[in-house]
């Protein structure tokens, strides 16, 4: 029985080495430090112009500085885990319908480090992008050369939904992302490597940046069941490896903490947090929709790669080498990639009940599995023409030269829809905190004077939220605020709900900020600030700022 684990974990080795996780190009130290420095100059190329130009912007940044509080600069490192259990999803575990375990206590960690001092946020949003591209770039690399690397890079960064992915501060797919990029180095170099400490140090990035990604965004919880698959490969290989084992179990527990968490609310509620349904037909429903199109995009092409492959290594064979190491044992492991990336693909659609890919930032990761399929398909050509040094040449030359063109075309092609969505995020936020500015200097002169938000729409209701926050806490206006609602006349019964609890807002004030708007109503008549929220503002205020 001990001979036959032996000769089992020695072909799933081969299997694994045969399949493009060794005997590859490889890459060097210098290598490294030159991609990640390409990768830094990359990111702030792209987003780069933030960190001095753009502000707090009008959606969802108001939370930061809600929860660094009125009067403060910083989060008070003593208030850190009060903060999180009362204004945060965290406090409400097993109730509320979100559960994200990394996003929180990292955007409080950044309060705490960077305060209000928005350049220090935008820099660290750099960073994170950086380490994104270097996951991607030194992976590729190592198989198929730094330039096919760039090449890949550069066409994932073309994607137009980055611009509501890096264009601004709070997104949970900032951190999912560097995530990802952890991940893939350290898949890869959990296999590539035979020094034992490196490898202990790719499990590290690939557990770290498995918790930031389904730590982060709940349509990210494919990649705990790929992390787990990979380390139990991993302690099935060597059984004498203590990291390994660890890994998984801290896998295996995470992933049964995250998951029972959030069933445990979806059992209590019946539906997702965006109401809809949770029953599992409505799911299967959402899978087999759009399986004919995937099949189509991941299942077909592999399939006609395999055949025609494996049809020529029959055909051809090679000296020294037999149809099992030639071409068996690469196609397990394309074949096991395809799945992966067929089933990211698809789980999207489960996680935004059918209506995917969006356009919009909900487009990550599942996107990515498109040319992750057409990197895995050129690394399966490479591993297969292996036996055949002058088609193995032939193929890594034609995959230079493709990539040397796209990088070249994609360098004309700019600037990157990513660079416009940063240049309008940097007018829009330089706009609305010029707007609250101005507004803050006339409110000073006169404490007393009233402060109107016309809210015209049920639409407006985080507006209304977000500059209540931004006068008191991060302005310091001690002027009253009050709301006026309008409403837009929509049936949807979405914004029907919004307009009731502005209405509510209206008549009795709330959220800390407001205060109803029959106790100003007098006053207001002396003279009145007012902001028009997607419309005009209150008739007979002065100020005249429309958001």
């Amino acid at each position: 029985m001990a001979c036959a684990n032996k000769v089992s974990r020695n072909f799933v080795r081969n299997i694994l080495n045969a399949g493009g996780m060794k005997g590859c190009i490889g890459i060097r130290t210098n290598q490294v430090l030159s991609i990640v420095m390409a990768s830094i100059v990359l990111s702030a190329w792209l987003i780069g112009p933030q960190v001095i130009r753009a502000s707090w912007g009008i959606i969802d940044d108001h939370d930061t500085l809600k929860m660094i509080g009125a009067g403060n600069h910083h989060l008070p490192l003593d208030q850190y885990f009060h903060v999180m259990f009362t204004q945060t999803e965290m406090g409400m575990i097993g109730h509320y319908l979100r559960f994200r375990p990394f996003y929180y206590p990292a955007l409080l960690g950044e309060a705490v480090v960077w305060g209000d001092n928005v350049h220090l946020w935008y820099a660290c949003r750099v960073g994170l992008l950086a380490i994104f591209i270097a996951g991607i770039w030194a992976a590729i690399a190592r198989h198929l050369g730094i330039i096919v690397g760039l090449c890949v890079v550069l066409l994932v960064m073309r994607g137009s939904y980055w611009g509501d992915v890096w264009a601004r501060l709070g997104p949970g797919e900032i951190y999912g992302a560097a995530g990802l990029g952890l991940w893939l180095v350290g898949l890869d170099g959990m296999f590539a490597s035979t020094d034992n400490r490196f490898r202990n140090l790719s499990m590290l990035a690939v557990t770290v940046g498995t918790v930031m990604m389904v730590g982060s965004k709940e349509t990210l919880f494919p990649f705990a069941g790929y992390s787990i698959c990979v380390f139990a490969i991993a302690v099935y290989l060597r059984r004498d490896s203590l990291a390994a084992k660890i890994h998984l179990g801290l896998m295996l527990a995470y992933s049964a903490m995250t998951a029972a968490v959030i069933g445990l609310a979806l059992s209590r509620a019946g539906e997702d947090f965006l109401g809809r349904p949770v029953g599992m037909v409505e799911r299967v429903v959402q899978i087999v929709a759009p399986l004919t199109a995937s099949v189509e995009k991941f299942v077909v092409p592999a399939l006609l790669l395999l055949t025609l492959t494996a049809a020529f290594t029959r055909w051809r064979p090679a000296e020294r080498a037999d149809f099992r190491d030639s071409w068996l044992r690469p196609a397990l492991v394309y074949s096991a990639g395809v799945v992966l990336l067929w089933s990211l693909y698809l789980s999207q659609y489960v996680g935004y009940d059918g209506q995917w890919p969006t356009g919009y930032r909900y487009d990550f990761p599942g996107l990515l599995a498109i040319p992750g399929f057409v990197v895995g398909s050129v690394m399966f050509l490479v591993a297969v023409s292996r036996p055949y040094p002058l088609l193995g040449r032939a193929i890594r030359g034609g995959a230079v030269a493709a990539a040397l063109a796209i990088i070249v075309l994609s360098l004309k092609a700019i600037p990157f829809p990513l660079s416009n969505a940063v240049a309008e995020n940097i007018g829009r936020t330089a706009k609305f905190q010029k707007m609250l500015g101005e507004l803050t200097e006339l409110a000073k002169k006169d404490p007393q004077q009233p402060i109107i938000l016309r809210a015209n729409g049920a639409w407006t209701y985080e507006k209304i939220v977000s500059v209540a926050v931004y006068l008191h806490n991060y302005y310091e206006v001690a002027n009253p605020i009050a709301v006026r609602f309008y409403s837009d006349g929509s049936t949807d019964p979405k914004y029907i709900s919004l307009g009731e609890a502005i209405r509510q807002w209206e008549q009795n004030g709330g959220r800390g900020q407001l205060v109803p708007f029959g106790s100003i109503a007098e006053r207001a008549k002396s003279g009145c600030l007012s902001i028009g929220l997607d419309g005009p503002t209150e008739p007979g205020c002065s100020g005249g700022f429309e958001m």
